[in-house]
């Protein structure tokens, strides 16, 4: 049996505010990289459709040494399949040896999209 925070593991518990939490992945995170991948499914926030906005608050907590909440970020809105960036042809194929002139647009910010509200 395992005591509570015994082995350094990190999951990636996902949920409403009032909870409940559930966790179905653990974190990824490379050997030698400051990058950490967190992954959810979609019914674990209740998305239902690409082009839904969520918003997200993140909170980390250190349950290895202390148990205290380390930081926060809160205030966070994405809409769900929009591309901050994108190309004005399909898919951008570039043949072996070969060139491709592609222009490169930034979306509209959240504010100037028909239907989106930023979180208050």
């Amino acid at each position: 049996m395992r005591s509570f925070a015994s082995d350094g593991r990190n999951a990636f518990f996902v949920g409403p505010m009032s909870g409940p939490y559930s966790a179905f992945f653990f974190t990824g995170h490379a050997t030698n990289s400051a990058n950490t991948v967190l992954t959810l499914c979609g019914s674990q926030i209740g998305v239902t459709s690409l082009g839904q906005q969520i918003n997200v608050d993140a909170y980390t907590y250190d349950n290895y040494f202390t148990g205290f909440e380390l930081s926060k970020i809160e205030g966070m809105s994405t809409v769900l399949g929009a591309p901050r960036f994108d190309i004005d042809i399909g898919s951008g194929v570039v043949p072996a040896n070969g060139s491709l002139t592609t222009t490169v647009y930034r979306q509209r910010p959240k504010e100037d999209r028909p239907g989106i509200q930023r979180p208050k």
